[in-house]
Parts: structure tokens; sequence; C-alpha cells
């Protein structure tokens, strides 16, 4: 019997996090469809009314839409290829190389992982954050 309330309550908790998770896609979409004069009004409305497909349209055609996609595309693969790569040589230094200095490098370079994604991306495109 406790097995059974520890398995739904288990599931009770996944789905709440899965419901959690799918609000900000939701609000994603709904966003979209509406009319830019409901974007800030306060309190949100949840469901657009009405419903604004012409958004998608105006996204497709005014702007160069693929140009962007194909250059963020881009972005993504070096970035990936370049991770792979770098992270590769790293690993295989501290897997089978042994140094003075190792476990001390490698706390370093676990702790880099706790830094922010905002500060990394700055200091790699040489804005200072204050702009």
């Amino acid at each position: 019997m406790h097995k059974k309330i520890n398995v739904y309550l288990s599931y009770f908790v996944l789905i709440l996090g899965t419901l959690l998770m799918l609000v900000p896609f939701y609000l994603m979409i709904a966003t979209s469809l509406k009319a830019p004069s409901e974007y800030y009004k306060y309190p949100p409305s949840w469901i657009p009314h009405p419903v604004q497909w012409k958004n998608y349209y105006e996204v497709f055609t005014r702007v160069d839409f693929a140009t962007y996609t194909l250059n963020s595309a881009k972005v993504a693969l070096f970035g990936v290829v370049g991770a792979i790569i770098s992270c590769s040589i790293v690993a295989y230094g501290f897997a089978r190389l042994k140094f003075p200095g190792r476990s001390a490098l490698f706390g370093i370079a676990i702790a880099t992982l706790f830094i922010p994604e905002q500060i990394t991306t700055n200091v790699v495109t040489g804005t200072t954050g204050l702009t």
C-alpha cells in the first residue's frame, strides 16, 4: 500500500512539473497570436481574442526569416563543434595524464560550469553588458 502511494505521488509531482514547464510554451504561442495592443495588457489575457493569424504571415513576409534561421544554425553548429573538440581534448588530458595540480585544475574547470551564460556570452562577443 505504501509503495502504491509513493508511485501515485511521484506521478502527481511529475505531471505537475510537466504542466509548469508547458506554461511558458503556451504563453509564447498565445502571445504570438495576440494583437500588439494586447501584449502588455494588465491583467494579461491567457487566451488571445481575437486570434491574429496574420502575425505569422507578417513575420515570414516582412523579415528575411530564412537568413536569420541560417545564421542561428551556423552559430549553433560552430559552438557545438568547438565545444566537442575542446571538451574532448581537456577530458582526455584529465582522464589519462597525471600531472601536479591536476585536481586543482579539474576543480577550476568544474567551477566554471557555475558561471552564468550571460557573462560568458558578453566575454565572447566583447560587449560589456552595460549597453
